[in-house]
């Protein structure tokens, strides 16, 4: 099976899970919080966090494969007004196949908000400066200035993802189901509001 058969494949899947998360696991996960407490809320926090982690991961690790064009810092400057909450914002433009796009992504899994960290990347992107860009052949709009996956990312995603799995288990563990009256009573409470 292709990438690209793969990729719509995980879209329309995980598409369809947000929809049935909105009729269906709401409740069931509102009748979990209620049964297995913080407990529970960590757990699926915890595989939240893990999920947005992997799917940067799998972003960075595709962008390895993608064609590079030139492009042109637009702009280039701090985010945010505390010293220890800042952010490089570089948004720059190229051209694939005569369509112009715009995008501000970095990199798909190194993010900083130290300010010393963010000023070298402003110094290493000012504006007016061309920079490869890498960007998705079936999605030009999707690019990067800074391709791959570093190891502190995978490292990221391992912790993070044993962590989701042990709560998840101890969670699971204790937690008897939905009783069908309960099911019935979160779903009239939900249709009242």
């Amino acid at each position: 099976m292709a990438e690209n058969e793969l990729t719509g494949i995980l879209g329309a899947v995980l598409f369809l899970v947000l929809i049935l998360g909105g009729f269906i696991l709401i409740p069931v996960f509102l009748t979990w919080y209620l049964n297995t407490g913080t407990l529970g809320f960590f757990a699926f926090f915890i595989a939240l966090v893990s999920f947005a982690i992997a799917q940067s991961v799998l972003n960075g690790k595709r962008s390895l494969s993608w064609p590079k064009t030139s492009g042109t810092v637009v702009e280039s400057r701090l985010d945010g007004t505390r010293a220890e909450n800042t952010s490089p914002r570089i948004t720059y433009s190229y051209t694939v196949q005569e369509q112009q796009y715009s995008s501000s992504v970095i990199s798909f899994t190194e993010k900083t908000t130290v300010k010393s960290e963010a000023q070298k990347i402003i110094d290493r992107y000012p504006e007016g400066s061309t920079v490869e860009v890498y960007y998705n052949p079936l999605k030009p709009q999707k690019s990067t200035l800074q391709p791959g996956v570093p190891s502190a990312s995978i490292g990221f995603l391992a912790i993070f993802a044993a962590a989701a799995l042990t709560l998840l288990f101890l969670t699971f563990r204790n937690w008897q189901g939905v009783p069908a009256g309960r099911f019935a009573e979160i779903l009239q409470f939900i249709s009242r509001k």
